[in-house]
């Protein structure tokens, strides 16, 4: 037997390593160019949600499929026009890529932002654009959308003097929105503010804002997209909220929605014996931190619903406030991390600064027709806090009338009058399901149905949403009125 030398073993060793080298490269070169085999995609469009121009969008995607046996070469990849849309091939963000290899029986991602340009339009306007593949000499595309919302934009803006909006499109609030002393800023009936994260809306002189019930003013955060399966405008903490310096008196709300803030309204101690604000037909909901809290103002709400935060719904320290058929409702639920503190009223004659006691005397606290409840498992959503011990003749006048209260609390004599105590008021839908939407309306079963004070309404014929009071056999507490449709359970 011949012996194989070490050269021998060698060389054939190193012709055996080019020939799977050179075969390994041809298969990998070895691109299909059957203009039969071309790309196959995840949907033939891709939708954006209603974009706010000049806002960046989220990242949203699709995905390119090679279904065939060879490895096929994508000669071009570009975005057709010049709508804002963007796109990401290979981790390289651009408008235009030239030969992306896209392998066997394999796949890619194609990622898509969109930043949509500013235009004179009130209602969206749908913006198309396409990407363009061309393969083996085969063009394909798929379609991108999205409706851009015009906005008018306003950044650190300072109204020096008095200024009524337009309400020709909505805004879109970077920073703040400062209204200076002695100026008075006008917000007519649909006009839709759009408040970018962390800004906030600064009173020094007043504010008035009027909407309607066909066309509420509503302040909200600007995303218009979803967080997982919910959408951003149901997520409080999207923005500040609105501040009410000490200088800051005489202003109006009427059929206006402020939601998914930190807080709805914070006012700074004032002199109650002027009006601090007047608010109307209105909803305040949805924030992660106290509603509205006040010190020593003078505040009247009526007709209004004031919902679900994380921590109370009003906190009122001190002063003279008004609540006349008004649903105090807090029911928001401890997710994405927050805290519940699950009180629906906290009221008090005084404030603690350090190691001091200061006195804050409640002139007026007055709850009428009024539905106070939510999900409090201590059983009492109303917090009475009086100092008994530094300043204990500190006046502290509070009056519930015909109201629906969750309380284990008993209040001073005299101060309840035809009242119901811990019965659930039934509403439409109290209970978040998936879709964190609430309905604080009134149930056919409802114990605060024909309840209320028919004096007291006899001022407020017409619920907030323009029902009459006095169509069955007796007018309801809160803020709605009971009608058939309201039975959705």
């Amino acid at each position: 037997m011949n012996k194989i030398s070490h050269n021998h073993i060698l060389f054939f060793l190193s012709f055996l390593f080019f020939v799977s080298f050179f075969a390994c490269k041809d298969d990998y070169d070895s691109y299909s160019t059957d203009s039969n085999q071309v790309l196959a995609f995840s949907t033939d469009t891709l939708s954006f949600d209603t974009l706010l121009s000049t806002v960046g969008s989220a990242t949203k995607k699709f995905m390119v499929y090679n279904h065939h046996s060879k490895p096929l070469l994508i000669s071009s990849v570009s975005v057709s026009g010049n709508n804002g849309f963007r796109i990401n091939v290979d981790g390289q963000r651009g408008r235009e890529f030239s030969n992306i290899r896209i392998g066997a029986k394999d796949s890619l991602y194609i990622f898509v932002e969109v930043t949509l340009k500013e235009g004179m339009n009130k209602e969206p306007i749908l913006a198309t654009d396409e990407v363009l593949f061309k393969t083996n000499n085969v063009e394909q595309k798929v379609i991108l959308e999205a409706f851009n919302q015009h906005v008018t934009v306003l950044k650190s803006k300072i109204f020096e003097t008095s200024t009524t909006l337009s309400n020709e499109k909505p805004y879109l609030i970077y920073d703040s929105l400062v209204i200076a002393p002695d100026a008075t800023l006008n917000i007519p009936e649909g006009v839709i503010l759009y408040m970018y994260s962390k800004s906030f809306i600064k009173v020094y002189g007043n504010i008035k804002v009027k909407g309607t019930l066909d066309a509420p003013v509503v302040f909200r955060g600007y995303r218009t997209d979803y967080l997982i399966d919910i959408p951003y405008d149901l997520v409080p903490g999207q923005w500040g909220g609105i501040f009410f310096s000490s200088s800051s008196y005489n202003n109006e709300f009427e059929y206006v929605h402020i939601r998914n803030g930190m807080y709805a309204m914070n006012f700074e101690p004032a002199d109650p014996g002027i009006s601090k604000s007047k608010i109307k037909n209105s909803i305040l909901t949805n924030v992660n931190g106290n509603l509205l809290s006040a010190e020593n103002c003078n505040i009247e709400i009526e007709n209004s619903e004031l919902s679900n935060a994380s921590g109370a719904l009003i906190v009122l320290s001190g002063g003279k406030y008004s609540f006349i058929h008004c649903t105090l409702a807090n029911y928001l639920p401890g997710w994405n991390g927050m805290t519940v503190s699950g009180k629906t009223a906290v009221i008090t004659n005084y404030k603690k600064e350090k190691e001091n006691t200061i006195p804050l005397p409640l002139i007026q606290a007055d709850f009428f027709n009024t539905i106070i409840y939510g999900n409090n498992s201590s059983g009492s959503n109303i917090l009475l806090a009086k100092d008994t011990i530094v300043n204990p003749d500190t006046p502290f006048n509070y009056n519930f009338q015909y109201s629906l209260i969750k309380t284990n609390d008993k209040f001073d004599k005299g101060k309840t009058t035809e009242c119901i105590f811990n019965k659930d008021p039934e509403f439409t839908k109290s209970i978040a399901g998936d879709d964190f939407v609430y309905d604080f309306r009134l149930d056919s079963i409802s114990p605060a149905r024909n309840k209320a004070g028919s004096d007291i309404s006899a001022h407020l014929p017409f619920d907030m949403n323009d029902i009459y009071r006095f169509n069955d056999e007796g007018p309801d507490m809160g803020s709605y009125e009971w009608i058939p449709q309201n039975d959705f359970k």
